[in-house]
């Protein structure tokens, strides 16, 4: 295997393992939504397991939404 086939792949992998949602916004008072810890777009929904932007996939568990 080439090292830019082992890259394409590395950066395939990459979407398929969790990344932790850390970071949220607030457009107003009482909304608040997550970012996508990959491509920083808000979800739509805080329960998504994965974006459906970039294709990341999520790890909500332990994260707050306040």
């Amino acid at each position: 295997m080439s090292g830019r086939s082992s890259a394409s792949l590395e950066e395939a992998l990459r979407f398929r393992r969790a990344m932790a949602v850390t970071e949220t916004v607030s457009y107003q008072p009482g909304s608040v939504f997550p970012l996508c810890p990959q491509c920083g777009i808000p979800l739509e929904r805080e329960y998504q397991g994965f974006c459906d932007r970039c294709g990341q996939k999520l790890e909500l568990e332990g994260a707050v939404f306040k």
